[in-house]
């Protein structure tokens, strides 16, 4: 454990923190590289990890990281994107990529 890890929790306890202060992922930074505990000359950590900590990342960061940045002003939504988007309140380019990913992830072919 290393030597500034907080006590351990009780058993069955969960605690979520929310971290501010992470810079911004961009296209080339490695999700894994964003760093464990910030500058602490400027900007101590909130917390000390443990060793059993869990990090989560949002798919968003991890897309940013791997480039998976869409420009909607070039997308062209499907009628079917319209209708969804329209019904749920959500931008129809939005929708439109949502679903050329997923077509392309799952190996599905479909006419777009």
């Amino acid at each position: 454990m290393p030597a500034d890890a907080g006590p351990p929790l009780p058993d069955g306890r969960l605690e979520v923190v929310a971290l501010d202060g992470i810079p911004e992922v961009g296209p080339g930074r490695r999700s894994r590289r964003i760093p464990r505990r910030r500058d602490r000359a400027h900007r101590p950590a909130p917390c000390p990890l443990r060793e059993d900590d869990v990090l989560v990342v949002t798919q968003k960061v991890v897309s940013k990281a791997e480039g998976a940045i869409v420009d909607l002003t070039t997308v062209e939504p499907r009628p079917e994107a319209v209708e969804f988007a329209t019904a749920y309140d959500r931008d129809p380019r939005q929708i439109e990529v949502v679903l050329r990913e997923a077509v392309a992830s799952s190996g599905w072919r479909t006419a777009c």
